[in-house]
């Protein structure tokens, strides 16, 4: 097993993408290869991903979360750390935002939504159209290129989109491809890909979720009409979607008339 892969016996509470973000962090706190980070890169480490600790609490963090004691982390013992923040450790509330900074690269906001729309989403590192001498001591490349492609029914005749992006790194540019892939996917229309008056479990908690939120329910209806989606004829699903809007505008009168008979005394 290579240093920054997840054992299998925590595989479970990570996605591909938090999996892939969080081993690209470690690998770039652990400048050295040593194969774990000291206290400073720790810090560095969380500074990067929005988290800026003192060095008190990183000294805390690192001793609650060193398993074997050696005033390093491993890549393990940060995979530890972030099940733990998962089940809710309350020791680790200093960190609790970390798992939500893994969840928030372009790679993790692709995959949510392709799942949303059935895409299956394949990576590939395009080799130079110029091929050059390799040797010992050549220099890496300026750039790198990613080829990004999203399968499935909705991307039309062909099942194929396409989009390219390069950076510095592979990891640059794939998060670049992932951006580009993230606005071409909104042009996608998913209904297409299925049956009229049927909505993917993702849509439909997409669809409840903003009618909990206030949204109404006659514009949510128009952007899955944009997104292909034809449900007037599903007549148990208008129901419900009719009878949750009017339970969440039930609710928000109950509280709107409590807090004014409340001002009122």
């Amino acid at each position: 097993m290579s240093s920054c892969e997840i054992p299998a016996e925590f595989r479970s509470f990570f996605t591909p993408a938090q999996a892939e973000e969080l081993a690209a962090q470690f690998r770039i706190s652990d400048a050295d290869g040593s194969g774990s980070i000291d206290e400073k890169e720790f810090r560095a480490l969380l500074a990067r991903m929005g988290l800026p600790i003192s060095a008190a609490e990183a000294d805390a963090l690192v001793s609650s979360i060193d398993v074997d004691g050696d005033g390093l982390l491993d890549f393990r013992e940060l995979v530890q750390m972030v099940v733990r923040l998962q089940k809710g450790d309350a020791k680790l509330a200093a960190l609790k935002k970390f798992v939500e900074t893994l969840d928030t690269t372009p790679v993790a906001l692709l995959e949510r939504e392709a799942v949303k729309f059935g895409l299956q989403v394949v990576y590939q590192v395009l080799e130079n159209e110029e091929e050059t001498p390799v040797t010992l001591d050549a220099d890496p490349p300026a750039s790198y290129q990613m080829q990004l492609d999203l399968l499935g029914k909705v991307c039309g005749p062909t099942g194929r989109e396409t989009v390219k992006a390069s950076g510095k790194t592979t990891r640059e540019a794939k998060f670049r491809a992932a951006e580009a892939a993230l606005v071409k996917i909104k042009k996608l229309q998913p209904g297409l890909a299925v049956e009229p008056g049927e909505l993917p479990l993702e849509w439909e908690r997409w669809m409840f979720g903003n009618i909990e939120r206030g949204v109404s329910a006659k514009k949510l209806m128009q952007t899955l009409a944009q997104k292909g989606f034809l449900l007037t004829g599903n007549v148990q699903l208008m129901q419900r979607i009719s009878t949750r809007a009017s339970s969440y505008r039930l609710r928000t009168k109950v509280r709107l008339d409590g807090v004014l008979s409340s001002g009122s005394r």
